[in-house]
């Protein structure tokens, strides 16, 4: 059976893990992690691996710096879910694997709309850029056989 320092200290290894996963997603390297988060690189690097405790404040810097719902890093310590980005946040990451032609499409809708004084939530204007291009990649090849 597992000893509660075991516990503790398997938690502190699988929030590194996902402290990792998180960074990979959001792009960005550990000096803006800690940049974001408000603390040095060091002590960012100190918690990753276990040989100090996450504080109370840290565990707060540390949930904005990544993005994550506040309280998801307590939670996860003390044996709830696996941190979860904020909604926000998770809208954001969707577009992260768009090809450049999908984020411009998606940055001249929302330029349009902006212009006009149309207030759209984000992920209307993802679903109407998914759908321009939809219809785009359609039409392109009927254009390409007409001539």
């Amino acid at each position: 059976m597992n000893s509660p320092e075991n516990l503790a200290s398997e938690r502190r290894r699988q929030l590194a893990a996902h402290m990792n996963e998180r960074r990979r997603q959001l792009r960005i390297n550990w000096n803006e992690v800690a940049r974001r988060a408000g603390m040095t690189v060091e002590n960012l690097r100190r918690i990753r691996r276990g040989t100090i405790s996450v504080s109370e404040n840290a565990a707060v810097q540390i949930d904005a710096a990544l993005g994550w719902e506040p309280g998801s890093v307590e939670s996860f310590l003390a044996g709830g879910v696996e941190p979860q980005p904020k909604a926000e946040s998770a809208k954001r990451l969707r577009r992260v694997n768009w090809t450049p032609e999908k984020e411009a499409v998606f940055r001249r809708i929302e330029a349009f709309l902006a212009a006009e004084g149309v207030d759209m939530e984000e992920a209307d204007l993802e679903e109407a850029a998914v759908r321009y291009l939809q219809k785009h990649d359609r039409e392109a090849p009927a254009r390409d056989n007409s001539q």
